[in-house]
C-alpha cells in the first residue's frame, strides 16, 4: 500500500498468471500504476480492497483467504466479497510493527495457490 494520510480506502487491482513452475506470480496495481501491494498505513482502521482483473477472472482464480503472521497479526482482519472476486483488508493501525500478508486464491477443480510473500520461522532451542 501507498503511505496513506488522509484516505482509509486504497484499492488495488490483481493480477494472477503461473509461471513454467507452476507458481502463482501476482502483479498489484493502484491508480494504473504497478506496485507492491504492501506499504506503510498511517490512518487507523484503513481497508485495503484487493479486486482480480478482468484477465485473471476469465481465467477462473478466486480468492479462497489470506494468511497473517508476524507481531501485529492482531490488528489486521480481513473478508472475501463479491463471490471471491474481491479481499478486503483492514488495518486498526493499533500498533507499530511488520505483517507478512499472502493471499489465497485457487481454480475451481484445480489447486489453490498462494501469494509469494516472506515468511519468518522462529525455532526455540
Amino acid at each position: 500500500m501507498t503511505t496513506v494520510d488522509n484516505n482509509q480506502l486504497i484499492k488495488f487491482s490483481v493480477n494472477v498468471t503461473i509461471n513454467e513452475n507452476d507458481e502463482a506470480v501476482f502483479k498489484y496495481t493502484e491508480n494504473g500504476h504497478e506496485v507492491s501491494g504492501g506499504g506503510e498505513v498511517t490512518v487507523p482502521n484503513t481497508h485495503g480492497v484487493y479486486t482480480l482483473d478482468e484477465e485473471t477472472l476469465k481465467r477462473g482464480f478466486y480468492f479462497v483467504g489470506a494468511e497473517l503472521s508476524g507481531p501485529i497479526v492482531e490488528d489486521f482482519s480481513f473478508k472475501i466479497i463479491n463471490g471471491g472476486q474481491s479481499i478486503v483488508v483492514v488495518d486498526s493501525n493499533k500498533n507499530a510493527g511488520d505483517l507478512c500478508l499472502q493471499f489465497i486464491v485457487a481454480i475451481p477443480t484445480i489447486q489453490k495457490y498462494i501469494s509469494a510473500d516472506p515468511q519468518v520461522r522462529n525455532e526455540p532451542r
